[in-house]
């Protein structure tokens, strides 16, 4: 995702003539790759476990992933909506 978001085609498995990437802009590749670079330096190498559990949204003292959004940042254009 980091080193080759902006450049891939993303296929919908559940409809192969919908291509995901296509709705997204140059920005929005871009900033996909951004987040993509951030969370994998703030976790490269990491031993510390909260590290891992802030990134993938898991709650510390029970362990599980919590159903709460995370900040998005792009909203990908869907012409498919009316």
């Amino acid at each position: 995702m980091k080193e080759k978001f902006a450049s891939i085609r993303l296929e919908d498995p559940a409809n192969t003539n919908n291509i995901v990437t296509d709705t997204l802009s140059e920005s929005d590749k871009l900033k996909v790759t951004s987040t993509a670079t951030e969370t994998y330096n703030q976790i490269y190498d990491s031993e510390s476990i909260s590290e891992w559990e802030n990134i993938f949204n898991i709650n510390s003292e029970t362990g599980e992933i919590v159903e709460e959004e995370k900040n998005v940042s792009f909203a990908p254009y869907r012409p498919y909506c009316s």
